[in-house]
């Protein structure tokens, strides 16, 4: 539906921008983004974002040292992160050459 369109692009927005806010030393806009980007994939089945916002937040939280509540330590969103990648690709067709992908994406 054209609501989960937007949210999948709001979350992928919002963890970029806590990306370049942590970059750019405001560390607290960056968990502002962060958290917000994280609610929209926990609270809906935004597939195409899931995994890209948890490897994100997974590499924030690292740098930050944030000690957050599981499922929120990066080695926990990294695993999340690379099972919501492998569902994606799980979904496609099996002559779909994004398939390919999988194998070589770390």
């Amino acid at each position: 539906s054209e609501n989960l369109r937007e949210q999948t692009w709001k979350a992928i927005a919002l963890a970029f921008c806590a990306q370049a806010a942590l970059e750019t030393g405001q560390e607290r806009l960056a968990r502002q983004h962060l958290d917000a980007a994280l609610q929209l994939v926990r609270g809906s089945n935004l597939p195409l974002a899931k995994w890209r916002v948890e490897a994100i937040a997974a590499t924030i939280v690292e740098k930050l040292h944030i000690d957050l509540a599981a499922p929120n330590d990066a080695a926990q969103l990294r695993a999340s992160s690379k099972k919501s990648r492998g569902k994606l690709f799980s979904s496609l067709g099996i002559q779909d050459p994004l398939r390919q992908l999988a194998r070589v994406t770390p």
